[in-house]
């Protein structure tokens, strides 16, 4: 059976993988130029079209990288996302948090993203990691699509959303306990049928099914049991429902899934930190990093597309609030993008490269940001709805979750995966003459965002007002977005001030041998 990798369709030989520059990754070797690269994917690509019967690995350990192939595929599933961000926060947005209504409200929120989140993350790194192009595999993801759907569609404001008798909790946890299921089947492909590091392969989907999905398919399968019987229970009644509690029985199904996304969260962190590094590379297969960048990046803009549309998608009205609201929602939005894009390192530095820690970092912060995006993206609506009816304050308790100081929070924390806490604290002096002083327009820049958060984090005890709370945000964010700007000319001014310095020590003393100042640039 011959290995092939979605890397490369040819086997490179000691000789030519000795003449790759070492240290450098995305090589290739030495004499194949960019249209030999090209012919060899489409060949490799027909290859697998006709007899794609095998997974095959798409990294492996050691190997050069190349540019990923985010396929329609990968676009359409995260499409669905956008439509399950907007029913989440309609979700959010239907609770007056009142008393006994923010708990279930947080339950189901995180009940229902939480096996979301699981299932996109498990499709990403099962993409980054193998390829498998055949009938079989795409009426796989056909059915997944369809669970996605059902489990999406099924996601209600609170009111129904906690009523047994509508099913929608029932339905959402078959779906994704179907979804479930087959993850689980094609870890088992992969276990026995996999092509590639065969080691790696089986230890990995082992522990799969130990820390991840095991626990995962116990929950989900209590919460759709237990969820069926009360929508059958509740149907034969026909008592109206009563003043509930903060939690009861019903609120059961949704209090399981979220359990499974923390466990499964807890355990599969524990699973990476603790794996001796001796023997990570016999325990995971190696993704395409540069693949799960892109997804992760497609991922959040995605999300934030939910926000601007929320703003599109509005009736017009005609008074002064609507137009100020309206203009500042959008120009945050924008400028929130400007933030996310700024905040990403290139390929050869991001998170992802740097180690275990840097990258199960860099994941978290994405689920913060998803969490934070949806809640911001809806407060708009929110704010809306305050516009067409000033008599209707109950929403305005939402104004109080500091969905945006969240995401500024979690940008910034983002950038500092990237370089590591060493070098973002070192940015905060500069070294001139042999003397460590402190950089004060950077540390200025610095003490500003610290300000902007804090203003952020206590702005619903200061107004009410969507107008005033639209303008304040478009503020904060603008500000942010100056502060790094500033920040970065005079990092980069104290970057040439190092360099500059440095030379002069070095060729000081042979100048007068007859070199010039020109030798040090």
């Amino acid at each position: 059976m011959r290995h092939m990798q979605r890397m490369r369709w040819y086997e490179v030989s000691k000789k030519n993988r000795s003449s790759t520059i070492s240290g450098e990754e995305g090589v290739v070797p030495n004499g194949m130029n960019i249209f030999m690269r090209v012919r060899a994917c489409l060949m490799k690509t027909e290859l697998i079209r006709c007899h794609g019967t095998h997974l095959q690995s798409r990294q492996r350990w050691f190997d050069d990288l190349v540019l990923p192939q985010i396929d329609a595929g990968d676009v359409f599933f995260d499409i669905f996302y956008g439509g399950g961000a907007n029913n989440l926060g309609a979700l959010l947005g239907s609770s007056t948090f009142g008393e006994g209504e923010a708990l279930r409200c947080f339950i189901h929120f995180f009940g229902s993203l939480g096996p979301l989140w699981i299932t996109w993350e498990v499709q990403a790194f099962y993409e980054s990691r193998y390829l498998a192009y055949d009938y079989f595999h795409n009426l796989v993801s056909i059915i997944r699509y369809l669970c996605i759907g059902f489990a999406i569609f099924n996601i209600a404001p609170l009111q129904l959303y906690t009523d047994p008798r509508t099913g929608n909790v029932m339905v959402f946890t078959l779906a994704m306990l179907v979804e479930l299921v087959l993850s689980m089947g094609l870890a088992l492909e992969v276990y026995f049928r996999g092509v590639g590091d065969r080691i790696s392969i089986m230890n990995h989907t082992r522990d799969d099914f130990k820390f991840r999905d095991g626990a995962s398919f116990v929950l989900y399968a209590a919460a759709f049991i237990v969820s069926a019987v009360q929508c059958v229970q509740a149907r034969q009644s026909f008592d109206q429902q009563k003043d509930r509690s903060i939690w009861d029985l019903y609120d059961l199904p949704m209090t399981l899934n979220a359990s499974a996304y923390l466990v499964r969260f807890i355990l599969s962190s524990v699973r990476i930190l603790c794996t001796d590094k001796r023997e990570f590379r016999d325990s995971f297969v190696p993704t395409n990093i540069d693949y799960l960048i892109d997804r992760y990046e497609g991922f959040i803009m995605v999300l934030m597309g939910v926000g601007v549309a929320s703003l599109l998608n509005v009736d017009k009205n005609e008074s002064s609030e609507f137009y100020v609201t309206e203009i500042c929602g959008l120009l945050t939005m924008i400028f929130l993008h400007v933030l996310k894009m700024d905040s990403e390192s290139d390929s050869s530095k991001h998170a992802l490269r740097r180690g275990r820690i840097p990258a199960a970092m860099y994941s978290f912060l994405v689920h913060i940001l998803t969490i934070s995006l949806i809640g911001f993206g809806v407060s708009y609506v929110v704010f809306f709805d305050e516009i067409f009816q000033p008599a209707n304050t109950d929403y305005l308790d939402f104004a109080r979750f500091p969905f945006l100081t969240v995401t500024i929070i979690s940008l910034e924390f983002m950038r500092v995966t990237h370089c590591g806490l060493k070098e973002a604290f070192d940015r905060l002096f500069q070294t001139s003459e042999g003397k460590r002083k402190l950089n004060w327009p950077v540390v200025i820049g610095t003490l500003l965002r610290v300000g902007i958060i804090l203003f952020c984090l206590t702005l619903y005890t200061w107004t009410n007002d969507p107008e005033t709370l639209a303008a304040c945000g478009f503020a904060a964010v603008f500000s942010v977005f100056l502060t790094h700007l500033l920040n970065t000319a005079f990092i980069e001014k104290t970057k040439m001030t190092l360099v500059e310095d440095k030379c002069s020590r070095k060729h000081r003393p042979a100048m007068g041998n007859g070199r010039s100042e020109e030798d040090c640039t």
